[in-house]
């Protein structure tokens, strides 16, 4: 389970600098998955690298991001967040820890695994060092450095 949420925030920041493959380009296996998961999906573009195929898409109304292998296996979703949505005692436990203007938070996402469990994860920026912090909050508000 580890190994998957590792791989997909890896292929998040991959995502980021990887070029788009049109649609001709993925196998049909994904494609069948990707419909058959996400029929309502408007505005898909799809990317790869060697060892996934990443679908960003809009799906109502909000960019999502959908991982699979290349046999078809889904492997989780992701989506941007806003902070408020994460669970309160989290936000209070990670605020005390990295404050504001000491760090800055980059990016929060959902990610939603193949079971339909969803974790947070969180990056900061700290100001001093440039270095980024990632933290992975559970649905019970656990914050765990990643």
């Amino acid at each position: 389970m580890k190994k998957i949420i590792l791989a997909v925030l890896t292929i998040i920041a991959l995502a980021f600098n990887a070029s788009a493959n049109d649609r001709s380009k993925i196998s049909n296996v994904i494609l069948n998955s990707f419909y058959s998961d996400f029929n309502n999906a408007e505005n898909v573009e799809w990317q790869s690298d060697s060892r996934f195929t990443t679908a960003n898409f809009e799906l109502n109304g909000e960019k999502v991001s959908a991982f699979y292998l290349y046999d078809g296996t889904f492997l989780g979703l992701t989506k941007s967040i806003a902070l408020n949505e994460l669970p309160q005692n989290a936000i209070r436990e990670f605020t005390k820890n990295y404050p504001f203007p000491l760090y800055n938070i980059k990016e929060c996402i959902a990610v939603t695994n193949e079971n339909g469990e969803v974790n947070y994860y969180i990056s900061f920026n700290e100001k001093l060092t440039q270095k980024i912090i990632i933290l992975k909050i559970t649905p019970n508000g656990g914050v765990y450095k990643f």
